[in-house]
């Protein structure tokens, strides 16, 4: 019974060990990709590939022909 006990606890304790450095990590990794130079990059990065994507869009709504002279 006390050997229960003391599984128990002990997986009480590592569970929430666990999660405290879970949580830990999480707010690390949240606080690096929020930086400032992080998100400037990540802004760039999407309109880049929003232009991609419009311009690809352009190119496929055209008709074959269209862009000969």
């Amino acid at each position: 019974m006390h050997l229960n006990l003391i599984n128990l606890a002990l997986s009480l304790v590592v569970g929430k060990s666990a999660e405290i450095v879970l949580e830990l990590l999480l707010k690390k990794f949240w606080q690096r990709l929020l930086r400032d130079e992080n998100l400037k990059r990540l802004s760039t990065a999407i309109k880049l590939k929003i232009l991609v994507l419009y311009l690809d869009w352009l190119l496929h709504k055209s008709e074959p022909g269209e862009w000969e002279e």
